[in-house]
């Protein structure tokens, strides 16, 4: 019995693996909190407008979010409880 291997194209297989762990792989984390901050928040503005009997557009518009970057890998999603659009200490 004769067992071959033969590996092509190790130089791209390298360079993507090292995209996984590089400055790339930071943006693509900070994108998928983010993304899921304004899943979180979309669902707090549904659990408003089902909880509560004729919610105000401001009300059901309060939960906001800050956004993940490459640098913070945390998002938040906050009420606002000025006119201001600012966070609240909640």
């Amino acid at each position: 019995m004769k067992l071959e291997l033969k590996i092509e194209n190790l130089e791209k297989v390298s360079a993507d693996l090292a995209k996984l762990s590089g400055p790339q792989a930071r943006v693509a984390y900070a994108n998928a909190i983010t993304d899921t901050a304004k899943y979180v928040q979309s669902h707090m503005r549904k659990a408003l407008r089902s909880g509560f009997d004729r919610t105000t557009p401001f009300i059901e518009k309060s939960p906001k979010y800050v956004p993940a970057t490459p640098k913070n890998l945390s998002a938040k999603v906050l009420p606002t409880i000025d006119t201001r659009n600012l966070p609240g200490k909640g």
